[in-house]
């Protein structure tokens, strides 16, 4: 008797970002035919940079990208510390503070800075290596249920063919829109947090030579500042503002950069030396409006043969630092929740068993994730004071002193995240291993 032919299923995964792409190579893994869609023609020189933590690194790993990250070239640097200050240079830290040097033995992966653009490149490019097809220009229109399969329209008319469609297309998902209006809940739009980050990419200052992740704490704004490859550093200015600002990830303009750095500076005045270096030696930089959404319920996080996935199910503001990790993570859990494509228990992917492994993978991950936004949301008052009452700032101050003197709640926080999606407690020191052989 002749063995049955198992028949791959093919995935749309809608947005090129981090999520999306690190799926396809998930899926493409498990014998999934995945084709990426993204509304951007040209994908370069996007955004500044994020920080890859534990969590992120385990998912990044199993997709085939950790080695890459890590050693390039051009190569980024674990972090080795996290270090608050007031914004004149008085340490705010205090013991918990040495434990991120500690990542790697206790997680088994460290916390890594990179440029978005060159994230977003290595993970398109293996796809595209791996014969996932990438389409960029590509605007989703709509998706509906057609058969067994779905249909996917582009808004210039072309049309892609699956078995189910993922939404991995950020804060404004359209994937979101269409899949909430079919349950037909009202769809909202994003809430401006009246938090406004300016961020920019330079050289590392001398003082900041050990990479990490450095935190400058002023009356009412905040500087950021994570280690990246290649002698370079990101910073990112938090601050308030009534009106709010377009949530856009466009470059300021070389003519207008120097004038930009100046005004920056201005904002800086009587800051930590290095801060004010770090600003004034700024290649690249742009000004991001922050929005949040409403939490979705389980239920809404897919219908049919829809689900979606990181930011366009859980955006989250970036004070903690995770959303491009909560993506990932997503990412892990849903290709494992699939069956795999090339063994004799899959028959088909029908609606119903769509439907099932889609609630699952919204009821692991709603709690989680409802739970690091809200504590972003809490960050980003701390980091952004508005309360004008006599020792606001000092109240903030001694808060934060607070938390670095407690190890044990500083290791339950990333406890909870950084075990996450599965321990692998020897892949950073088996992967450098297993370079070294190579060389």
């Amino acid at each position: 008797m002749d063995t049955p032919t198992v028949k791959p299923a093919r995935v749309i995964i809608v947005g090129a970002g981090i999520a999306g792409p690190a799926l396809a190579l998930l899926l493409k893994q498990k014998g999934y035919l995945p084709v990426v869609v993204e509304k951007v023609r040209d994908m370069g020189n996007v955004g500044i940079a994020l920080s890859i933590h534990p969590n992120g690194m385990k998912v990044l790993n199993r997709a085939g990208l950790a080695l890459d990250v890590v050693n390039g070239p051009p190569s980024s640097p674990p972090t080795l510390a996290w270090d608050d200050y007031t914004n004149t240079g008085e340490f705010l830290g205090g013991p918990a503070s040495s434990l991120v040097a500690g990542f790697i033995d206790r997680y088994g992966w460290p916390i890594i800075g990179i440029t978005r653009t060159r994230l977003q490149t290595l993970l398109v490019d293996k796809c595209r290596q791996s014969g996932i097809p990438v389409h960029t220009g590509w605007r989703l229109a709509s998706w509906d249920e057609v058969g067994d399969g779905i249909v996917a329209r582009a808004e210039d008319g072309r049309e892609l063919h699956a078995d189910f469609i993922v939404g991995t297309d950020g804060l404004r998902s359209r994937t979101r829109e269409i899949l909430l209006q079919k349950r037909g809940v009202e769809v909202q739009e994003p809430m401006f947090t009246g938090i406004v980050v300016r961020g920019g990419q330079t050289s590392t200052p001398a003082a900041f030579e050990t990479p990490a992740i450095r935190i400058y704490y002023g009356a009412t704004t905040t500087v950021i500042s994570h280690t990246l490859e290649d002698g370079m550093s990101v910073w990112g200015l938090n601050y308030f503002e009534k009106t709010p600002v377009k949530e856009s990830w466009s470059t300021v303009s070389a003519e207008d950069l120097q004038k930009e750095i100046d005004l920056t500076l201005e904002k800086l005045e009587g800051w930590a030396e290095p801060v004010r270096e770090m600003v004034s030696k700024t290649t690249k930089m742009m000004s991001i409006g922050l929005y949040d959404r409403p939490e979705l319920p389980v239920e809404q996080w897919y219908y049919g043969r829809g689900v979606l996935v990181g930011d366009a199910a859980h955006p989250t503001t970036p004070h903690v630092g995770q959303g491009a990790n909560q993506g990932l993570v997503d990412a892990w859990h849903l290709s494992q929740l699939l069956p795999s494509c090339d063994e004799q228990s899959v028959k088909s992917l029908d609606r119903a068993e769509l439907e099932t492994i889609f609630h699952n993978l919204a009821a692991v991950r709603q709690g989680p994730t409802a739970m690091i936004v809200e504590r972003s949301r809490e960050q980003g008052k701390l980091r952004v004071v508005t309360d004008k009452s006599p020792g606001a700032k000092e109240r903030r101050d001694d808060l934060i002193r607070s938390f670095w003197r407690d190890q044990d709640t500083f290791n339950q926080i990333h406890d909870r995240l950084y075990n996450e999606p599965f321990e692998d407690k020897e892949g950073f020191a088996k992967m450098m291993r297993q370079r070294q052989e190579q060389q």
